[in-house]
């Protein structure tokens, strides 16, 4: 569930739509996709602060969830009827 309110925060930003979805280059648009996410965890880190302590140190935990958010993310986007 945290991972899918991390998702949702990203999504909702004003800058989602014009530096993700329409963004075709695919590096420019994962590292956005990253800059939201970590955006959303820090506004988010009092309801989520167990994650928020897991990921801030941990490296390999930290590209783990932004692949994982990235991956939910294209599938949202490119199905849209599935809601989060």
């Amino acid at each position: 569930m945290k991972l899918v309110n991390t998702l949702k925060h990203a999504m909702n930003d004003p800058a989602f739509r014009e530096k993700v979805v329409e963004n075709q280059d695919p590096e420019n648009r994962k590292i956005a996709s990253e800059v939201l996410f970590e955006k959303a965890l820090r506004t988010g880190w009092r309801r989520e602060i167990g994650l928020h302590k897991k990921h801030a140190p941990d490296e390999d935990l930290k590209q783990g969830m932004h692949a994982a958010l990235l991956r939910m993310m294209d599938k949202r986007i490119s199905n849209p009827e599935l809601g989060l």
